[in-house]
This record gives C-alpha cells, sequence and structure tokens, in this order.
C-alpha cells in the first residue's frame, strides 16, 4: 500500500515536471535553462570584452544576435585553444545569418566573425572594434573614483557615467591570438579630431587604466 502511494506520488511529480519544463520552453525558448550547453556558451561570451573587423557588427545588434541565434556544436571548434562556435540566426522572413564567436578560455576578449575563414586571420596583430564590455557585476574594466588620471579620463568623456559607454563608442584595441591576455593593453580612442591611448594594467582578471597619451 504505501509502496503503491510512494509511486503514484511520484509519477504525478514528474508529470507536473515534464509539464513546467514544456511552459518553461513555451514561454521562454531555451533562454530560461542556463544549464543548456548553447546557454553557457552564450554566458561565457557575455562576459568577456567582444571586439570585431567588421562593419556588420555593432553594440545595437549583438545582443539580438547572441541571445536569438542557435549554436551549432557540429560545425563548433570545442577542442582548440582558440574556440570557435558557429551561430545561425533565423529572421521571421526565413532570412539566415550566420557567424562565428571566438576565444581562448583565459582571455578576456572574444571575436565575433562574418565567416569561417576569418577564424585563421588573427595570428598576428591586427585593429578591432570594441562591440561590447561586460558591466555590472560582471565588468573587466575597473573605473575609480580615486584613480590618479581621473581628470584625464573625465576630459575624454570617460567619467563614471560615460566610461563604457565611450569605450564603446570610440574605442579600438590591437590583439592577435598568439597573446590572449597582455599584462598592458592599449585601448585607441578614436574621434573626429584626434586619437588618444588609454593603456590598462591587467591584474586578478581586472583592467585598470594607468596612463593616457594624447596622439
Amino acid at each position: 500500500m504505501l509502496q503503491n502511494t510512494f509511486f503514484r506520488r511520484l509519477f504525478y511529480y514528474l508529470i507536473g515536471f515534464f509539464l513546467g519544463l514544456i511552459l518553461v520552453f513555451l514561454f521562454f525558448g531555451n533562454k530560461g535553462c542556463s544549464w543548456l550547453p548553447s546557454n553557457q556558451v552564450r554566458d561565457v561570451i557575455s562576459k568577456k570584452i567582444i571586439i570585431s573587423t567588421s562593419v556588420k557588427f555593432n553594440p545595437k545588434n549583438i545582443s539580438n544576435l547572441l541571445e536569438n541565434s542557435e549554436v551549432d556544436f557540429d560545425k563548433s571548434d570545442k577542442k582548440s585553444n582558440n574556440k570557435s562556435y558557429f551561430f545561425k540566426l533565423t529572421s521571421e522572413n526565413s532570412t539566415i545569418q550566420t557567424f562565428f564567436v571566438s576565444f581562448n578560455p583565459e582571455s578576456y576578449f572574444a571575436i565575433i566573425h562574418e565567416s569561417e575563414k576569418e577564424l585563421t586571420n588573427y595570428k598576428n596583430d591586427t585593429v578591432f572594434k570594441i562591440i561590447s564590455v561586460p558591466n555590472g557585476t560582471n565588468s573587466l574594466v575597473n573605473y575609480e573614483e580615486n584613480n590618479p588620471i581621473k581628470i584625464q579620463l573625465k576630459d575624454l568623456n570617460m567619467d563614471s557615467k560615460n566610461y563604457f559607454n565611450t569605450l564603446i563608442k570610440n574605442g579600438y584595441l590591437t590583439y592577435n591570438y598568439s597573446k590572449p591576455n597582455n599584462s598592458i593593453v592599449e585601448i585607441y580612442l578614436k574621434n573626429q579630431n584626434n586619437s588618444n591611448r588609454v593603456y590598462y594594467q591587467w591584474e586578478n582578471y581586472v583592467l585598470t587604466p594607468i596612463k593616457i597619451e594624447n596622439r
């Protein structure tokens, strides 16, 4: 009798559990399941500084592209030191857009590529546009009110209010696969009238501005 009661309860519990899973998928797609491999890949990428050489990718569309695309693991390279993942986005009119995202797991950068051919092109220093910088608790870039170069940063519109927006709007940097994490990082801030270099010290998973050069 007790055994029958236990199995009956287990049966109803499993029915409720699977119905709950179905509702989660119906309402949230795969976004509500952080344990899915595709969402784990997105989570890793979102915690890195995203860079690209392509004008196709920009701060306005990068979040939508990553969140709504499917990860094709069969076309991805998960075993190399520089991992690459193939993303596919199907729009409402059935137009398909594909792209790759590559990164070294130990690096604070992730590169978004238009095609697979680009994946082998960055073994030498290459200038990239900054597309996205993680903010809040996941931020890699440190803004401190007591930083010795605070006044210089403010002159570049990099006070606490505009810091991340300025990096994304005007920021470029040099990177290659053979140097996943340099201790000193140069970020170029290109405006219409001039170009400035902000040097960052990479330490304890934080990039802290240490020097500014006007060019």
